[in-house]
């Protein structure tokens, strides 16, 4: 999949977190799981850029969720990962968020 198609496609699930939140409870606590075992795994292979990309994603879903201190940690993790592994597309939509969580 190239970087467009996944970009895309995260962009799509982004969109989806408020629907997903305002009409299950129980969607949003499967996505924290989801987000929370996508952080265990990346953090297991060093792929420093999934796990920030994962962070971000449980950032989106703290903020929908209006978990701010949480989202504001979680930002913060994807940053410095972002900054890491020289991953700029994704580290200015991370800064982007972290500047709207304030």
């Amino acid at each position: 999949m190239t970087q467009a198609k996944t970009r895309a496609s995260i962009s799509t699930i982004v969109r989806s977190f408020g629907f997903l939140i305002k009409t299950s409870a129980s969607a949003a606590h499967q996505a924290e799981a989801h987000y929370q075992r996508a952080i265990q795994v990346a953090n297991s292979m060093g792929a420093k850029g999934i796990l920030g990309q994962a962070h971000l994603g449980l950032t989106h879903l703290y903020n929908a969720q209006g978990k701010t201190e949480m989202a504001r940690e979680s930002i913060i993790a994807a940053i410095d990962l972002f900054m890491e592994c020289e991953s700029n597309v994704y580290l200015e939509e991370a800064r982007a968020l972290g500047k709207r969580l304030k």
